[in-house]
Formats: structure tokens, sequence, C-alpha cells
């Protein structure tokens, strides 16, 4: 309850002081107030963007073919049949 009370505070000293700063200066108080809206809103639609541009790239033909082909060349278990295989081919050649 106590930290409701000093948040409470906190806002009606900003809320005065914004007041304040308003009656001497309107135009950089507007100006200061439309910063302060508009860069987290600059900043949520900034990330929305950057997800939906990246969920359109994972989409594509060509990353999928990318992830799989990098699944292949880096996958532990298609790397030790890619060995045996190389081994089976020098035991043939040795025949």
């Amino acid at each position: 309850m106590n930290h409701v009370k000093k948040l409470n505070q906190y806002f009606n000293e900003l809320a005065r002081t914004y007041n304040l700063f308003f009656k001497s200066a309107p135009l950089i108080a507007t100006l200061v107030l439309l910063l302060v809206v508009m860069v987290p809103q600059r900043i949520s639609y900034y990330r929305i963007q950057q997800q939906s541009f990246e969920t359109m790239v994972e989409r594509s033909k060509n990353t999928r073919y990318l992830h799989y082909y990098s699944s292949l060349l880096l996958d532990r278990r298609v790397l030790k049949k890619f060995d045996f295989l190389i081994c089976f081919l020098k035991l043939l050649k040795s025949i």
C-alpha cells in the first residue's frame, strides 16, 4: 500500500511539473510530450515489422533449402554416416 502512495505522489509531482513547464513554454512542452509518446510507439512498430520480415523470410523456399542443407552438413548422425560411406568406398577401392 505504501508503494501505491509513493507512486501516486510521484505522478502528482510529475503532473505539477509538466503543468508549470506547459505554462512557461507550451510549444516545447508539447514537443516533449509527443516525443515521450512517440519513442515507445516507434520501438514497438519496429519490432513488429522486424518479426513480420523474419517470418516472411523463414517461409521462403530457398530459406527452407538452406536450413535443410546446413542441417545435413552440421548434423552428427549424417556426418557419421558420411564417414562410414567414405571408409566403405576406400575399402572397395583397395579390393
